[in-house]
């Protein structure tokens, strides 16, 4: 997807690339922990999270926002190791892809055209994520808001100094992997 972005009178087209795919590829096979027990990095240990059932916790999508901006703004429960956080996760297009899916179904309103829009867009597009757990904090805020693929934006960054992410550890942390692996 282009986007354009004007940067003080000068016009630049960026580039995003921050699929899920692109989230997940980036996490497989990097950063190892000292303690491998329950994996060797971020990745493999998003197994021992879990994101609970009950519907009610997913009740809370801000109707104004999808329909008047078509951006789907979804806060994910996740029952961590240590504690339970939560992952957000940001998309935009969805609106435009079920009036698609309507056309495409002979004009016919069902649930499977409002799902199928809702997969193509969360398989494809641009996704924006945030977590609440502290690893994200100090490993990947800093990096995801500099690269337009936070829910944040650049005035909640914390700054480099805050970052821990020195060297390649991925893209998100285990609660946000655990969400882009299981809601698919």
């Amino acid at each position: 997807m282009w986007e354009k972005i004007n940067l003080k009178d000068t016009e630049t087209i960026k580039l995003l690339e921050a699929t899920k795919n692109t989230f997940l590829s980036k996490s497989r096979n990097v950063g190892e922990y000292k303690d491998k027990s329950k994996g060797k990095n971020r990745f493999e240990r998003q197994k021992y999270s879990t994101i609970p059932e009950a519907s009610k916790q997913f009740n809370q999508i801000d109707m104004n926002k999808l329909f008047k901006e078509d951006e789907l703004l979804v806060k994910i429960p996740v029952i961590g190791e240590t504690d339970n956080y939560q992952v957000t996760i940001r998309l935009h297009g969805v609106i435009n892809e079920i009036a698609r899916n309507i056309k495409n179904n002979k004009n016919k309103f069902e649930f499977k055209t409002v799902l199928q829009a809702i997969t193509k867009i969360f398989n494809t597009s641009d996704i924006y994520v945030k977590c609440t757990c502290p690893d994200y904090k100090y490993h990947f805020q800093h990096d995801l808001i500099i690269n337009n693929m936070s829910v944040d934006d650049s005035a909640a960054d914390p700054g480099a100094g805050k970052s821990l992410n020195k060297k390649d550890v991925g893209k998100g942390c285990k609660h946000i992997l655990k969400c882009l692996l299981d809601i698919s």
